[in-house]
């Protein structure tokens, strides 16, 4: 039975007879919000990630922003912010240059906090998170062992080598009592068995659906990454044809002059 199943089973046990509140819980709305919570329960923790100098600079101006245009949407708040940042990254002015300088040294230290934070959880992880052992199922020695230790009077290597000794005897024993005792022991080894082998395969599949989670994260953070580049690259395309456009600007400027000149001199 899934999780999801096991859980509202045990609802509808506490709710009992009030239909209208068991109708609210299987509604669709409780449902998707019951698998998401299933769903996100078992995945890693995503590792921290450093902030760069434009988040910083959103955080400082968001705000600030936000109190002169409360009319403004959030889209539109981004927008403007984007803009404010590709003024202030490229202004000459003194000010705006030892600001620029702040953010990056703020950025520096979040590298740094971001660092310590993943070395802190690598250690935790290997601390308290380490996977299970698959488990070894039991024999029919170690099923006679647990039984007959409590009746030797000896201990340690002593109470080994007896125990040893009484298996080898009950084992080749041609009494019918001893053969039926040994083929119990038996039966409750292959029992083990088979328990075990249920196990170790489960842990097997939670331990592939973990590193299938685990890559996700992995080409999330890795897209993320990405996104971010072309984002910077295409600030850098955009702030390039500007310039472009503006020097454009200036050479028509010029030439119109020139004409200007040219024709005046007629």
């Amino acid at each position: 039975m899934s999780n999801i199943n096991l859980i509202n089973k045990n609802m509808e046990k506490i709710i009992g007879d009030d239909a209208e509140l068991l109708q609210r819980w299987n509604s669709k709305e409780i449902q998707k919000a019951l698998k998401k919570a299933i769903k996100n329960s078992g995945k890693p923790v995503k590792k921290p990630r450093a902030l760069s100098a434009y988040n910083f600079f959103c955080k400082q101006e968001n705000p600030r922003l936000k109190e002169a245009h409360p009319e403004l949407k959030s889209t539109e708040i981004m927008r403007l912010l984007g803009e404010s940042w590709k003024k202030f990254k490229n202004s000459t002015d003194k000010n705006d240059k030892n600001r620029l300088k702040e953010i990056e040294a703020l950025v520096a230290a979040d590298k740094e906090r971001v660092v310590d934070e993943r070395a802190q959880m690598t250690s935790e992880e290997s601390d308290t998170d380490k996977k299970p052992r698959k488990q070894r199922a039991t024999t029919a020695y170690m099923c006679f062992c647990k039984d007959e230790r409590s009746k030797l009077e000896v201990k340690g290597k002593d109470a080994m080598k007896e125990l040893g000794r009484r298996w080898r005897e009950l084992s080749t024993s041609e009494n019918s009592k001893d053969k039926k005792r040994v083929e119990g022991y038996k039966t409750m080894a292959a029992e083990d068995k088979e328990r075990v082998v249920a196990e170790n395969k489960k842990l097997e599949e939670e331990e592939e659906e973990e590193e299938e989670e685990e890559e996700e994260e992995e080409e999330e953070d890795e897209e993320e990454e990405e996104e971010e580049e072309d984002e910077e690259e295409e600030e850098e395309e955009e702030d390039e044809e500007e310039e472009e456009e503006e020097e454009e600007e200036e050479e028509e400027e010029e030439e119109e002059e020139e004409e200007e000149e040219e024709e005046e001199e007629e």
